[in-house]
């Protein structure tokens, strides 16, 4: 079976964590807990860009895991921008800091309250995914795909417009001019 640890603050970690334990995966939920805890096959670091960003402490201890980053890289006051360059992402830094690991990016264009229904409007939620190619892509492509509302939009290198696309889908929530539970769905 596989097994995953979530580390998170906030309602976007249990939302995956419950949408990993729907799909027959182990997963350990853990608050503000310390990423050395993390005995499982994927760890997802379901924190802020400012909390992400800082990991490469804890790199020794995840080696051999797949990693998933869902942070958004936005600026100090949240919505103004997003604070990696073009040409690279939070995932991008995120691969260098542990250069030897999987690391994923997954769920930032998908709002939790849309991951924990599983809906967006009349259609399902999806989770879009990018990836650095190397480690095992099976075992945590098929944790996020066990629901089948997954799509794998390639390499991490096309990781940047998937987090402008979040950053474009925060904006319009942020003014309400889209709800919680809103969203993207792909349609075809």
């Amino acid at each position: 079976m596989t097994t995953a640890s979530v580390f998170e603050s906030g309602d976007t970690g249990t939302a995956i964590a419950e949408m990993f334990a729907s799909g027959d995966v182990s997963v350990d939920h853990l608050y503000d807990g310390v990423v050395g805890t993390a005995s499982s096959d994927i760890v997802v670091l379901a924190e802020p860009y400012f909390v992400v960003h800082d990991i490469d402490r804890c790199a020794d201890v995840l080696i051999g895991k797949a990693v998933i980053g869902i942070a958004n890289p936005l600026n100090s006051d949240g919505f103004g921008s997003l604070v990696v360059s073009i040409g690279t992402s939070a995932a991008v830094d995120l691969a260098a800091a542990l250069a030897v690991l999987h690391v994923l990016k997954a769920f930032e264009t998908t709002f939790a309250a849309a991951l924990g229904t599983n809906v967006v409007g009349p259609k399902r939620s999806t989770v879009i995914t990018t990836e650095n190619g190397s480690g095992d892509k099976a075992t945590s492509s098929t944790a996020i795909t066990s629901d089948g509302g997954a799509i794998d939009a390639g390499s991490v290198n096309c990781v940047h417009e998937l987090e402008a696309v979040g950053f474009l889908q925060l904006i319009p929530r942020r003014s309400g001019r889209i709800s919680w539970p809103g969203g993207y769905a792909i349609l075809g």
